[in-house]
């Protein structure tokens, strides 16, 4: 498990995975529309209580959210404020997966294009740039590639135009070394005879609610 997904499993549910608070669910706190979603990716329908007895389903819905995440901030041009300093939040490729978490991917997208004034609160008192600031930094691709995380974090694709910085992207996810499935996860394919692929989109959780 990386820094990134380690340390916001201990946020959201302090690393409990059956934990249900109101209608989000989970040891990442899934809402009820993104938990629909996960069942249109999976192609079947998946019991709150299925869902919550199995944190394979739910990293898996993790790797996923987080790619699409990293997907929408490559394909906005957003990669462009990683290195510099937003509403006191120092953007790293993590800050940006911890606030479009909270807000949702255009709430995330809300807060950099308006130099952090656009910072809304969730019902604990939790804005987005306290989520920034506090995931700024980690270790963060499903894959673990910690080349490839070094790099980016460090801000060596900064002087490629988006172009390049995109065909790197793809060349450093084709290369980094497979991970294995979670035992649950291959028993699950087995028995449908399918294989999830983990970078299919999955829109944010955003529970601080709003489009995404």
């Amino acid at each position: 498990m990386t820094e990134f997904r380690s340390k916001l499993l201990g946020s959201e549910s302090s690393g409990d995975y059956g934990v249900v608070q109101g209608k989000y669910v989970g040891g990442y706190q899934f809402g009820p529309a993104r938990f629909s979603e996960f069942e249109d990716f999976l192609g079947r329908d998946v019991s709150r209580d299925e869902f919550l007895r199995s944190p394979a389903l739910q990293e898996q819905a993790m790797d996923w959210h987080e790619r699409d995440i990293l997907d929408y901030v490559e394909e906005f041009g957003l990669d462009d404020y990683v290195g510099k300093t937003v509403g006191g939040v120092e953007v790293t490729p993590s800050s940006l997966l911890a606030m479009a978490h909270l807000g949702g991917r255009k709430g995330m997208r809300r807060f950099l294009e308006s130099g952090g004034e656009d910072n809304p609160v969730d019902k604990f008192g939790t804005s987005l740039s306290d989520y920034g600031s506090r995931f700024s930094g980690l270790e963060y691709l499903p894959y673990g590639d910690e080349e490839t995380v070094d790099l980016v974090n460090a801000g060596i694709m900064s002087g490629l135009d988006r172009k390049k910085r995109g065909a790197m992207s793809q060349a450093m996810r084709l290369f980094a070394p497979a991970r294995e499935a979670p035992p649950e996860l291959l028993d699950i394919q087995l028995r449908r005879g399918t294989s999830v692929d983990p970078l299919r989109n999955f829109q944010g959780v955003g529970s601080l609610g709003g489009d995404l």
